[in-house]
């Protein structure tokens, strides 16, 4: 319990990360171990420019966000490298970007920009389920992978843009 707070780039080499105070994040986390998992069993504020990712190729470690996610203003917080496992977020606010880089499946468990709306929501690769909940995000931009992959409901409010790369995949809301 406490607070976790890094400003430096940290690499973690245990099995496990789990945070329970309030958890800032200015720069760079990295995991080493192949089934490394981080659960943040708190509020996260992404304060910097930042990647949380898992450098082990073939990694199935699961990165677990179970509070409330702050993006601060211009800044873009990046969830896994493309061979993360599982991810699962909690509410995610803005007004910063969050992109999501998984082998595997993204699971949204509250809705997106409820509180403050999100910047660009950006999936690079993976799937992001969005489990019949609501997206408020200035844009939507699907590098890779299927966004809305059990195409389920929702409402989606965006003030900008959907952009879909050649490959990637979006399927639409049965919601408004």
């Amino acid at each position: 319990d406490g607070t976790f707070t890094n400003t430096a780039a940290l690499t973690v080499s245990t099995d496990n990360l789990d945070v329970e105070g309030v958890a800032t994040i200015g720069a760079d986390i990295t995991m080493e171990t192949a089934a490394a998992t981080v659960h943040f069993n708190t509020t996260v504020n992404a304060t910097d420019t930042a990647t949380l990712q898992n450098t082990f190729d073939g990694s199935t470690g699961a990165i677990t966000f179970n509070g409330a996610t702050t993006i601060a203003a211009d800044k873009t917080f990046t969830v896994g490298d493309g061979d993360t496992g599982a991810i699962s977020f909690s509410a995610i606010t803005g007004p910063g970007n969050l992109t999501i880089n998984s082998d595997y499946t993204a699971i949204l468990t509250d809705a997106v920009g409820a509180a403050t709306a999100l910047g660009t929501l950006t999936l690079t690769s993976g799937n992001l389920n969005t489990n019949t909940l609501n997206i408020t995000a200035g844009a939507i931009t699907v590098n890779g992978g299927t966004f809305n992959s059990t195409s389920a409901a929702g409402t989606w409010d965006l003030s900008g843009d959907v952009t879909i790369a050649s490959g990637a995949a979006l399927n639409a809301t049965s919601g408004t």
